[in-house]
This record gives structure tokens, C-alpha cells and sequence, in this order.
């Protein structure tokens, strides 16, 4: 998450975000002396420090005494050397990134607070025949020493690491969603850290967290709500953000790693950083536990909730006995599935198949409009971002596992026609020519997202290619079939509209899209609005269709 993409994917129902944070950037520091009161005399590392400060104050003198004596013309005037020519100033800058080396600092307009990249060059000329001032120099390299060591670290910052993704301030991160979080919506947050920053770096964290989040952040067990008996429900925590985090003792070193660590310091990229006691405090209702193998499941505390990947996830899922223990382990506790490593181009996978295994939350790239992200807008459109399970499912459900229910689906959906369809950008509304919207030719895919037996059947459904943005089919049009289609659950099952451009050969031939939550879609003739591809956003467009739906038992 950014702080640009954070205000919009709160404000469309997300409820659940996780921010990857590392290490802020580091200045290049002085020695400090390991007695407070200890007399720092020049060396040959200060001295150019001390030489530069007081060949800007000689320069600064000799100017001053140049304009006294401008006015006779005679007068031969001391030439003083450029600071651009052997001599550099001293230079700082708010960074994104730390160089490795002192003569370059890149500079980024998402810097973070305090930190700091230094040049300097060793090069200065004393040539002026004047004496150094040896206390001088030994008050500027203290004055020195104080103003570096007080921004040694910048705060801690965000980035997906392992992906094509920007690098932005934590604090920026946690303004951005204090400012989006309520604004429409009461229901809480869960905020899920990902920590590759080091025990200080953590430790700000908290602070910058408790500064940004203040009433909101839930810091404090509810006195009425013990977390080792229950959890809080739902209305119980309106307006509230929750942290989840690992609660790791001190020097425990985790092996699982998915995104490699640190960004800034060196360190093995097999271990992740301890989490330390104050970051690991917060985790009060919603805490990361290390899933290691199915006795894992045997955890019956309440706030505990387990991160698996997905490739993990779905080896898990194909044996029977497992996946019972599996969806079992879901009716009462919290699991989390993310996208696994090799998705670097920062895809989504689709969350219908976890959801329907019980699974209550699937990280999702937002960034990435494809398939898995339509399912899931699909999921929670005109929602809050919270859903109810459907029937056997829940905590409290009676059935048992091998009998939770599932129907057998006949679905007919007639494409009849279309119109306002949103034309590809490099099409003009002008009708002349290659590029004209009347060599505009759309078709419309229909996929059905349900459990499949195997693999290889496939529901998908094309229509022919039609012309204009202003598409007719007729009401002879061949219908979409899906017929005897097993183990539906329809709360849990989607159907997904893509309307493509079928003369596109080298560009993305999606223009428009819809997708419908199974139990939504409603019979009869109906029009589905479309949204943009890659916005989101709804589109002036439409599909005139009619649906034929059907269950049993």
C-alpha cells in the first residue's frame, strides 16, 4: 500500500491492509565518544569538517573587507577559490534511498522525516596564510557532531519488496489512512505488518502509529473482552484499528521468507528481524502465529491467525482429510492467504477458491486490476468490507464438515446486446478510417468462477464479434450455457464479464468488465453495468442480457 492508492482502496470497502515496512535511510556519521564529557580535539577525520566551516567564515571575511575597498579602482583584490572549484560545500538532502557511496545523495519527493545523505569533499585549499583557530574548530565539529547524531535514522518507510512498486514514508502510509479510514464506513481495520526494520525502527513505529492514530488505534485490551476468551464483536470495535503482527520473543529468527528483508542494511535475507515488545504489544485481537505443519492446527487461541501462502495453501487443500481439518480450523479462527513469491509483477490469485475453503482473508495487490481482483470487488460490492459466511461456514453451525451445502446449477445467460461500450483509447468517435469507432468489433467472454473437478474444464464462454460501440446481437444470439455444474455454493461463486476489443493484436484487449456475485445475479432480462479496465470506475456502459438460473436440491 501507498500512501496515493491507500485513501482509495479504504474508501472502496478495504478492511483489511497490509503495509510492508523496512528500515528508514541512514546518514554517514561521526564517531561518538563514549564519554559525555570527553574534549573532541581535531583528527585527521574532522579536520576537513573544521577546515571548510572556517574557510566559509574567512571567505565570508575577506568579501566584507573587499567592499570597503572597492571604490579605488587601483586596488588589487585578492581572487578567493570558487566553492565550486577545490573546495566543495557541505550538501544534505531528504532521501528515498542511501547511496553507498559519499558523493552522491538521490533525492526523492516521498522523503521521510529527518534523514539524511551527506557530501563532502576532503579537498579544501588552506592556502590563505591564516592561522587555525584550534577552538574554534573543536566548537564547530561538536556543533557538528550534535545536529548529525539527532538524525542518524530517518523513520522507517514502506515498500513491497521484491515487486515494481515506489518506497514511501510510514508515517505518510498511516496519515493517508487516518484521513480515508472512517469516512464512510465504521467498521474496523486491520492493519497487517510485514517487519523488516530493526528493533529501533520498530520501536518508532509504534510511536508514529500512537501519534497518527490517536483514539483510533486499539492499544488496550476492552476490559469487558479478555483476547485469550474471545473476540470482540463486531460493533465492538466501530471505528478501531487493530494490528496484526508477530508476537516473537526476543532473538527468535523466523526461516519463512517470501520477499527477501532489508532494504538498507545488511543482513542475511533468510532471517527476519525479532519483533520487539512494544510493536508485539499491540497484536491484542489479531495476532500472526508461525503455521508450520497441519498440528499447527491444534491453536485455540482466539486472537491467533495463520499466513499461508497460496501455492501452500492449495497443496494443503488436495487431500481430503486435510482440507476437513482445514475448513474445520476456519469455522473458528482467522487465516490469511498471500499471493506466493514468483508473482513479481505483483498479480493477484483468485480468492473464490480460498473463500470457499474457508479462508476469511486473501491479500490482494490492488494496484492490479485481473481476474482475482474483479472476483474480489465482486465479493464486497455495496458492503462495508465485512461478510457474513454463508450457511456451514460459521462458528456456530451445526453441520459437519462433509455436509455443508452444495447445489447443482443450470445457468443460461443470452447476450442480446450492447451499448456506450468504452472505446480502446487509440480509437477516435469519429467513424472515418482504420482507428474509427465504426471498425470498433467487440465480443463478450463469460466466465464462470465455482469449483471445478479438475482442472482441465474450463467455464468460459465467447461470443461472436460485433460492430461499433453499440453492439446488437439479436434476440436469435447463441446463449452462454453452463448446465449441470456441481458443488455450487452461490454466495461464493461469481460470474465475470469481459468485453474485449477482437481486433486488438498488440494492446491489452480488454475495454470494459463486470463481475456479479453468484446468489446477485438476478433472473429475467437484465442490464449489467460495466466499470473502466484498469480504474475500476464505472463506465457510461452496458450489456443487455437475459439469465435463465436454476438449483438443485
Amino acid at each position: 500500500m501507498t500512501s496515493n492508492s491507500g485513501p482509495q482502496v479504504l474508501k472502496n470497502g478495504c478492511r483489511c491492509i497490509e503495509i510492508d515496512v523496512w528500515n528508514g535511510p541512514t546518514s554517514r556519521l561521526p564517531s561518538k565518544s563514549p564519554l559525555p564529557d570527553h574534549r573532541h580535539h581535531l583528527s585527521t577525520a574532522s579536520l576537513p569538517r573544521a577546515a571548510a566551516e572556517t574557510f566559509e567564515s574567512v571567505k565570508q571575511a575577506m568579501s566584507a573587507k573587499v567592499s570597503l575597498h572597492s571604490r579605488s579602482p587601483s586596488v588589487n583584490q585578492p581572487s578567493l577559490p570558487s566553492a565550486e572549484s577545490g573546495a566543495t560545500a557541505e550538501t544534505s538532502a531528504t532521501t528515498e534511498t542511501v547511496t553507498t557511496t559519499d558523493s552522491s545523495a538521490t533525492t526523492g519527493s516521498c522523503a521521510t522525516t529527518g534523514s539524511s545523505a551527506t557530501t563532502e569533499s576532503t579537498q579544501v585549499g588552506l592556502g590563505l596564510g591564516l592561522a587555525l583557530d584550534t577552538a574554534e574548530a573543536d566548537k564547530r565539529i561538536v556543533r557538528s557532531r550534535d545536529s548529525s547524531v539527532s538524525n542518524r535514522r530517518g523513520e522507517p518507510i514502506v515498500h513491497h519488496h521484491g515487486t515494481m512498486t515506489s518506497t514511501v514514508g510510514f508515517r505518510e502510509v498511516c496519515k493517508a489512512i487516518r484521513q480515508s479510514a472512517f469516512e464512510s464506513n465504521p467498521l474496523p481495520i486491520i492493519v497487517s505488518l510485514e517487519v523488516g526494520a530493526d528493533r529501533e525502527q520498530q520501536e518508532m513505529m509504534v510511536q508514529i502509529m500512537k501519534e497518527e492514530w490517536d483514539g483510533l488505534l486499539l492499544d488496550t485490551p476492552f476490559d469487558f473482552c479478555n483476547p485469550h476468551e474471545r473476540q470482540p464483536r463486531l460493533e465492538e470495535l466501530s471505528r478501531k484499528i487493530l494490528i496484526k503482527v508477530k508476537r516473537i520473543h526476543e532473538g527468535a529468527v523466523e526461516g519463512e521468507i517470501d520477499r527477501g528483508r532489508s532494504l538498507h542494511v545488511t543482513s542475511s535475507i533468510n532471517s527476519k528481524p525479532p519483533i520487539c515488545d512494544a510493536l508485539a504489544a499491540l497484536a491484542i485481537y489479531t495476532h500472526s502465529e508461525h503455521f508450520d505443519d497441519m498440528k499447527s492446527l491444534a491453536s485455540r487461541t482466539p486472537s491467533h491467525i495463520f499466513s499461508l501462502s497460496e501455492d501452500k495453501f492449495f497443496a494443503l487443500s488436495q487431500d481430503a482429510t486435510r482440507l476437513r481439518k482445514l475448513i474445520d480450523h476456519n469455522r473458528q479462527f482467522f487465516m490469511r492467504i498471500y499471493p506466493k513469491g514468483l508473482r513479481v509483477d505483483s498479480s493477484n490469485p483468485d480468492p473464490s477458491f480460498h473463500w470457499r475453503r474457508g479462508v476469511q482473508m486473501v491479500a490482494m495487490n490492488w494496484q492490479k486490476t485481473d481476474e482475482g481482483m474483479m472476483v474480489n470487488d465482486a465479493m464486497f460490492a455495496n458492503t462495508n468490507g465485512w461478510v457474513l459466511k454463508p450457511a456451514g461456514y460459521l462458528s456456530d453451525d451445526p453441520l459437519s464438515v462433509d455436509s455443508m451445502p452444495q447445489r447443482t446449477m443450470n445457468l443460461r445467460i443470452t447476450v442480446l446486446a450492447g451499448q456506450f461500450i468504452p472505446l480502446p483509447e487509440d480509437r477516435k468517435k469519429s467513424g472515418v478510417g482504420v482507428g474509427g469507432d465504426k471498425k470498433f468489433r467487440p465480443l463478450v467472454k463469460v466466465e464462470l468462477h465455482a469449483e471445478k473437478p479438475t482442472k482441465s474444464i474450463g467455464y468460459v464462454w465467447t461470443s461472436s464479434a460485433r460492430e461499433t460501440d453499440n453492439p446488437d446481437w439479436g434476440f436469435g444470439a447463441s446463449p452462454c450455457e453452463f448446465l449441470n455444474v456441481e458443488n455450487i455454493v452461490p454466495d461464493l461463486s461469481f460470474v465475470r464479464f469481459r468485453v474485449e476489443d477482437s481486433t486488438s493484436n498488440f494492446r491489452e484487449p480488454l475495454v470494459a468488465w463486470a463481475c456479479i456475485r453468484l446468489d446477485r445475479l438476478q433472473q429475467g432480462y437484465r442490464c449489467i453495468d460495466l466499470v473502466y479496465p484498469n480504474t475500476r470506475r464505472p463506465s457510461p456502459g452496458q450489456l443487455f442480457v437475459k439469465i435463465d438460473k436454476s438449483f438443485w436440491p
